[in-house]
């Protein structure tokens, strides 16, 4: 390749600190709700179990936060060790 050739960000975003366009979604999703839960609850009543399952689905994807994979680089041991249970 060559030399990086431009303006490093040496800074980036801190560790830690949240996505702002995630914050400003999460904070209109909760006001749509809150200033809407009664018609919303209405509309839910009158849906199929699959539709209202498929909407709040969409609506928790943007609340709560997505579970990741994670690796584990520190098992030192791989050997398999059966274990023997003994029923009377």
């Amino acid at each position: 390749m060559g030399d990086f050739k431009g303006v490093r960000n040496v800074g980036g975003r801190p560790v830690g600190s949240g996505n702002i366009y995630n914050k400003t979604i999460k904070k209109m999703i909760a006001e749509i709700v809150e200033n809407n839960l009664e018609t919303l609850q209405a509309e839910l009543d009158q849906m199929k179990p699959s539709e209202k399952a498929r909407i709040i689905i969409s609506l928790l994807e943007h609340v709560s936060p997505k579970l990741r994979s994670i690796e584990t680089n520190d098992i030192k041991d791989t050997t398999f060790k059966p274990i023997s249970i003994k029923l009377n």
